[in-house]
């Protein structure tokens, strides 16, 4: 099953909305603000297009630590979608003017050519490059960059290498004092503890997540309650899972037709999923089965077909487990 990745599982440092400017309007430092927004809501087109426009003016007005921040955030975006080559060639251009004194904008220098070589497939050297980054965001005060530097190696570490990154993005965003931020810290380590089978600290962490969660959004909180159900669950926690997942589901029902993004869809999907995962344990398949056909008809709602296929070939998978499962079963009684 997907499940949301520590390495941009969440928009960390993105203000509450977008400006309303018009493009003609901004100025160097709000085109790179409409680039971050973008980069963090997981927009990558959007990111690109607003990092090459801010580039191109910062060239034209010779502003060098503009320019290298705005080519570190082209070939960063360039580098995570696999564009390694063109992303070279940006690190490059930002490479000439890149200075340890200029702040922000050798931070972001960093962090582009970490990223560009874990694309590369240099993994041990970018995570090294992704510290020194991390470093330098902290020495700067920058916490939102020290935070991304930590979760980017987070993403590219393994064992306790990922632990340790994870904690340093909890340790920035404890500094920064920010609910939104600290709560999506004690989420990602619940994503990280989770995919090590540490499942007791994933608990833990989603839990941490929720309480700093209280103000959100009411969506964020019910993520954060399906991901705290689905680890008590894999933790063997079956009860509190249950009671957990079905106070999150009442509450989207209860709130009917305001919601009807198709974000919404997918979570009432997922959380039809895991009370058809909690039936099965209860052995109760026929229920099972039907909270795994509601959870296809909302993944399809939310056209996972188009933007997650592989959320639709896991459902469609367990599915026919279960109608394994329960033939088995009947003939067993027969």
């Amino acid at each position: 099953m997907r499940t949301p990745a520590f390495f941009l599982c969440l928009v960390l440092c993105a203000s509450a909305c977008i400006s309303g400017k018009a493009e003609d309007q901004m100025d160097l430092r709000d085109l790179i603000d409409q680039a971050d927004l973008r980069f963090r809501g997981r927009d990558s087109q959007g990111a690109l297009e607003f990092y090459r426009l801010a580039a191109m003016i910062a060239n034209q007005e010779g502003d060098e630590p503009a320019l290298v921040v705005a080519a570190s955030g082209v070939a960063m975006v360039l580098s995570l979608d696999g564009e390694v080559i063109e992303a070279g060639t940006w690190h490059t251009q930002a490479k000439q003017y890149a200075r340890p004194e200029d702040g922000e904008a050798w931070v972001r220098f960093l962090l582009s050519g970490g990223v560009l070589l874990i694309a590369e497939g240099l993994p041990a050297e970018g995570i090294n490059e992704l510290n020194k980054a991390w470093a330098a965001a902290l020495a700067g005060e920058r916490l939102d960059l020290a935070m991304q530097a930590a979760q980017l190696a987070a993403g590219a570490s393994e064992g306790s290498s990922k632990i340790a990154f994870g904690q340093k993005v909890l340790d920035a965003a404890l500094l920064s004092g920010n609910p939104t931020w600290i709560a999506a810290a004690h989420e990602g380590m619940g994503w990280i503890y989770q995919a090590l089978d540490q499942p007791e600290y994933a608990i833990g962490s989603f839990r941490a997540a929720k309480e700093m969660a209280v103000g959100q959004p009411f969506q964020k909180r019910v993520r954060l309650e399906w991901a705290l159900g689905r680890a008590l669950r894999l933790g063997g926690h079956v009860s509190e899972a249950t009671l957990v997942i079905y106070n999150a589901d009442a509450s989207y029902k209860k709130l009917g037709g305001l919601l009807q993004s198709m974000g919404d869809a997918e979570w009432t999907g997922r959380l039809a999923e895991e009370q058809g995962e909690l039936a099965i344990l209860r052995g109760d398949l026929s229920s099972a089965l039907r909270q795994l056909r509601r959870a296809q008809r909302k993944y399809r709602a939310s056209e996972a077909d188009t933007h997650a296929p592989e959320l639709m070939d896991a459902i469609e998978v367990r599915i026919a487990e279960l109608r394994m499962m329960i033939d088995i079963a009947r003939s067993s009684g027969a």
